[in-house]
């Protein structure tokens, strides 16, 4: 695949993510803190339409006990589809993630509850909203906040929700991954591309009333249309694997980035498994000592973070067995 020239910026502007931060920290929630790692494994659903040809294997993996993470849609999606995540995840900052979770389930509900990592850049309404659930704060590695942040942990990952849920789980201690819906492409034709299992559709225009920009994408001799921001997580995400020592792969579905996964396991790129494989001992390589000396340089977190190690797996998959 051909390395794109693509580029992506937040919605909202660092004073106003700046204000939303300090208004999450005052709230004195529970913050996220890295565990140690273990050998359970974790189903990543993103929001990709190929989502919905894949209900009965996410449910088989769950019954298996291993752990369910929800990105944005995906968590209504799954639980009108009687499956319950065992947590549930928002990064941006807007006000219309409130969208995503408005299947939340009751305190008295009888059962398994999701966990709700929410970003600390969120907005006040998301915390508002979800004030009834359990919320675990976590925040993100940006260099306009940095500072707000000091002395805590700070996850990276790319530019888009799945990416740093990825990171963000590599730290709660998975290194074996099972990816749903990280499609990064249109799926349909014309101009009723759908875009997301929530029905959203490539409308030809955005918010501002200017034509939205479709990107004619070719990966192994398959033509793939995506939005920019599909295309940069298509771009960034074997940066950000590279990453993450030790990590096994597995993505489901025919998208763009399931297309790259299967040619990097048909090079037999350690860290690349095929659906149909079982987990081996090849998992991503070390990381060059240059690179990491490069990375403890920006990130400092394993000297001065604020590590609250714990068991996520435990607290929100025991209910799965």
């Amino acid at each position: 695949m051909q390395l794109l020239d693509v580029s992506a910026k937040c919605v909202v502007d660092a004073e106003g993510r700046q204000e939303h931060i300090r208004a999450a920290l005052e709230r004195g929630l529970e913050e996220f803190g890295p565990s140690s790692v273990h050998d359970k494994e974790i189903c990543i659903v993103g929001s990709g339409p190929s989502v919905k040809t894949q209900l009965k294997k996410i449910k088989k993996l769950k019954e298996k006990g291993h752990m369910i993470l929800a990105i944005k849609g995906a968590h209504d999606f799954l639980i009108e589809n009687g499956i319950v995540p065992h947590a549930a995840l928002a990064v941006d900052p807007q006000p219309h993630i409130v969208k995503c979770f408005t299947k939340k389930l009751p305190k008295d509900h009888d059962g398994q509850r999701p966990a709700y990592l929410i970003a600390s850049q969120c907005c006040p309404e998301v915390f508002d909203y979800l004030e009834d659930q359990q919320i675990i704060l976590w925040h993100l590695l940006m260099p306009s906040t940095a500072e707000v942040l000091k002395n805590r942990v700070m996850i990276g990952g790319g530019s888009t929700s799945g990416s740093r849920g990825i990171v963000l789980s590599w730290m709660m201690g998975f290194r074996r991954f099972h990816l749903f819906g990280f499609d990064s492409c249109l799926q349909g034709h014309g101009k009723k591309r759908l875009r997301k299992i929530t029905g959203e559709q490539w409308g030809g225009k955005n918010e501002e009333g200017k034509l939205e920009t479709i990107m004619e994408l070719v990966c192994e001799d398959k033509t793939f249309y995506a939005d920019p921001a599909m295309a940069a997580q298509a771009q960034e995400i074997q940066d950000v694997i590279a990453m993450l020592e030790g990590s096994m792969f597995k993505a489901y579905g025919k998208g763009l980035i399931q297309t790259i996964f299967k040619a990097n396991r048909d090079k037999e790129w350690d860290g690349y498994y095929a659906v149909g494989d079982k987990f081996g001992s090849h998992g991503v390589p070390a990381i060059r000592p240059e690179a990491l000396a490069d990375a403890k340089r920006v990130v400092k977190a394993t000297d001065t973070g604020v590590f609250r190690g714990q068991s996520y797996y435990q607290d929100m998959a025991a209910a799965a067995g």
